[in-house]
């Protein structure tokens, strides 16, 4: 699955010079858009089984079920590469979800069923 091409344009268009991603709440949204239209309705299967999550939560496992690597990841928050991983897990607690055994990947698979 090709998932992050359908955002890499939306990304692209706000990288600086430094390769950093400064997006803006409107490239937000068209994320969160793309990703219920490729995945239906995901946003709203994990706000409503997640209330507690913010709207930084929600994008990021957008970003996650899209597919972005992680060295893009790293350029949308600014964090290192190695970081991402570290941002992964604390996202699987926060989940509070029985994902010991799974990653953050196959356990948010479920919302796209």
């Amino acid at each position: 699955e090709h998932l992050y091409a359908i955002i890499l344009p939306i990304l692209n268009a706000h990288r600086g010079k430094t390769g950093h991603i400064n997006l803006e709440e409107s490239s937000w949204k068209l994320i969160e858009e793309n990703t219920d239209m490729v995945l239906p309705n995901f946003t709203t299967k994990l706000r409503r089984s997640h209330p507690s999550l913010s709207n930084e939560d929600v994008r990021f496992c957008c970003m996650i079920m899209m597919r972005v690597p992680n060295a893009v990841l790293a350029d949308v928050y600014g964090i290192a590469t190695s970081s991402v991983a570290i941002r992964k897990q604390r996202m699987k607690k926060k989940l509070d979800a029985d994902i010991h055994e799974q990653t953050i990947e196959n356990y948010l698979g479920q919302y796209i069923i």
